[in-house]
């Protein structure tokens, strides 16, 4: 576990107090996250009042490193490159740099992996949607594929439903109390609701005013090995090319596109799903094979002159400098994974026109808004909250806390909290421990009955 302080102080001897700094500040900015989610639930104009009276501060409601970047407070710690970069490994899972991130979102996810956070969903994502939608389905609702989403409906100042696309031409009206958006900020505010509605809309600045993400390539491997031949942790790697991953990461992105195909990819996060799933060996088709997943950052600009082109149809051009950078990105994972040579049985590359033909997000981004030092202003984390001030719209998804699977997850929390008007948080708590007590209550009733048995067999 990178995340362990033993662990850095055993490979760090003279970083001692360092590494004590750091950790005591990642467990400081704890407090500084319960209230992230409370601005966002607590009346806005409240929460403005708090914020511009000085009020929040007095208080220490967030700490200092809250507002400060991610490079500001771990250069200040310590002058070690390598102990720098350790600090920081993974800014890459909300892929925002170091010297444009706030402190607070880099200790949120230090925090939840040294508690464990990394988890693997048993059977593989597409298990997620599987469990999902019949508990949906008998609650009476209905979970429309392939519909394209494509306007928001009001009736004067009140949204009241969606159109949804039906083949070409037509669209169907779907009428609704709330509509709900998960579709991201840009989408919302910038696409689907009526231009006389959204330019009245705060969000509508807001969406004007923060900025995408940054795009990524993703490739995909087949492998012609089993798990075991495999012989690699069920862990992620990221892997980087040079201690100062920041400046290497931005000297990237300032690359042409010309340039980046013969540039060597400077962050690669490098995972093997087959590894994880127990259910992998289950199937027979299986045998002997294993899968691997390799994600880099890219630049946006590299690609958009090819995000109307057809899916799989987008030319030459097009191809060659996908595959250069993805198979740049392949080569480097060989080098550190020898056991992968010759064993590559299938290749899939994806870039960010890619990503925006299936995820729908305007520059192929995957964590939705950059989590960038203006975003995790306390007064824009208050605005970006679940009730929109657009009647009858409500907001969820990583636009609204934070990316990636857990961030969207209590988003959806925290909407339908908003939406219902009930304590979803205090029900969901609450049912964890009624799960936790049934369990040990059926583990113990085990151990009875098998202590009886023995008791039996000794008499």
């Amino acid at each position: 576990d990178v995340c362990s302080s033993d662990l850095l102080k055993t490979e760090f001897p003279a970083e001692h107090s360092a590494i004590d700094k750091y950790f005591a500040l990642v467990a400081g900015c704890s407090k500084s996250s319960m209230v992230h989610g409370l601005l966002k639930l607590l009346p806005l104009w409240l929460v403005t009042f708090v914020i511009k009276t000085g009020i929040a501060k007095f208080f220490s409601l967030w700490s200092d490193a809250y507002l400060t970047k991610t490079s500001d407070v771990v250069n200040s710690l310590t002058q070690n490159k390598d102990l720098r970069t350790v600090f920081t490994y993974c800014w890459g899972d909300y892929g925002t740099p170091p010297s444009k991130s706030n402190f607070a979102m880099q200790a949120l996810l230090n925090r939840h992996f040294s508690a464990g956070g990394g988890a693997y969903p048993v059977g593989g994502a597409s298990e997620i949607a599987l469990n999902i939608i019949p508990v949906i389905e008998a609650a009476g609702g209905k979970v429309l594929v392939r519909a394209n989403v494509t306007g928001i409906i009001n009736k004067g100042s009140k949204v009241c439903g969606v159109k949804v696309a039906r083949g070409t031409r037509d669209t169907v009206d779907i009428i609704a109390p709330m509509v709900i958006s998960s579709a991201g900020l840009y989408n919302t505010f910038l696409r689907l609701l009526p231009k006389e509605i959204r330019e009245k809309s705060y969000y509508y600045d807001i969406a004007n005013q923060l900025v995408p993400g940054v795009g990524t390539m993703n490739v995909f491997l087949g492998l012609n090995i089993s798990n075991e031949d495999l012989d690699i942790r069920k862990q992620n790697v990221w892997a980087f090319t040079q201690p100062d991953t920041d400046q290497a990461a931005l000297n990237y992105f300032d690359l042409s596109a010309e340039e980046a195909m013969t540039a060597d990819v400077p962050l690669l996060f490098i995972s093997f799903p087959s590894t994880k799933d127990p259910e992998w060996d289950n199937h027979p088709n299986r045998a002997g094979k294993s899968t691997c997943a390799i994600v880099t950052l890219a630049n946006w600009e590299w690609f958009k002159q090819y995000e109307n082109k057809t899916v799989k149809r987008r030319g030459d051009e097009y191809t060659e400098l996908k595959d250069c950078i993805g198979h740049q990105m392949i080569e480097q994972v060989t080098k550190l994974f020898p056991q992968l040579q010759d064993k590559i049985d299938y290749i899939e590359i994806a870039s960010p026109v890619t990503n925006k033909h299936y995820l729908a997000q305007p520059n192929g981004e995957i964590y939705g808004l950059d989590h960038s030092s203006a975003r995790f202003d306390p007064q824009m984390v208050a605005n970006l909250r679940p009730e929109t001030d657009v009647p009858g719209l409500y907001l969820t998804g990583q636009d609204i806390l934070t990316c990636g699977f857990t961030g969207a997850l209590f988003s959806g929390v925290l909407t339908a909290q908003v939406a219902l008007g009930r304590n979803v948080m205090y029900d969901l708590i609450s049912l964890h421990k009624r799960l936790n007590r049934q369990e040990k209550d059926k583990k113990d009733r085990k151990s009875t009955r098998l202590n009886s048995s023995h008791a039996r067999y000794l008499v």
